[in-house]
């Protein structure tokens, strides 16, 4: 809404900057009016660890007297789960790396060192079912809020797909049997991988959903 972009802008136009380094997830402020990270502000800039990975961790921006209104975030980083204990996550992604014939990016071989795959922001105070996925080596997508950067109404394994980014391309791979993926009407086998266009239709059990550029919610 109106008065929703007007909030923003009195906390200022960019809020902080997040970047991937060899520590973890480092927020750096950028903002007129200073954020809070687990309730305590922030002084430039503040890092999150691995250690953090699967805690939900409460984010406040404007957190001077001089806005009107706060922006409540939760960050949650995201990192290998259950279907990649004790095995080596780089097989399959090198594997695919072969096959379309891309190397893969610095950024992706940063997230297996620092072991976080993805980084999610979830809105709280308002536009409350809308959120911001940070990908850097893949977004699972699945019923755990916890696990899953895309999380599915339906429930479920908590890796159902995930969505990989390979040479400036969007790709999507199934990852159960019993939970069938189409993506425009034709279904996805087990391990296999699809490049994503806008406009195509996706449906992952339940529940379906289009690939498309970016756009805020109400806005665009």
């Amino acid at each position: 809404s109106d008065t929703n972009d007007d909030f923003s802008r009195a906390i200022s136009r960019t809020h902080f900057r997040v970047e991937l380094t060899s520590d973890g997830v480092e927020l750096i402020d950028e903002s007129r009016s200073g954020f809070e990270l687990n309730y305590s502000v922030v002084r430039n800039r503040a890092v999150l660890s691995h250690n953090y990975i699967g805690d939900i961790t409460p984010l406040n921006v404007g957190v001077t007297a001089t806005v009107p209104q706060q922006l409540l975030l939760e960050l949650l980083m995201l990192g290998q789960d259950a279907r990649e204990a004790g095995g080596d996550p780089r097989f399959w992604d090198e594997l695919y790396g072969e096959v379309i014939g891309a190397r893969l990016p610095r950024v992706w071989r940063q997230a297996l060192e620092t072991r976080v795959n993805a980084v999610r922001f979830d809105r709280l105070d308002n536009v409350v079912d809308e959120s911001y996925v940070l990908l850097y080596r893949e977004a699972l997508i699945g019923g755990s809020k916890t696990q899953s950067a895309v999380v599915l109404n339906h429930g479920g394994p908590a890796s159902q797909a995930r969505l990989l980014h390979i040479d400036r391309s969007f790709w999507l791979e199934a990852l159960v049997s019993d939970v069938p993926v189409t993506v425009d009407g034709a279904e996805l086998p087990v391990r296999t991988l699809v490049p994503l266009s806008p406009g195509m239709q996706i449906q992952i059990g339940t529940e379906s959903a289009k690939f498309d550029t970016y756009r805020q919610l109400y806005l665009d």
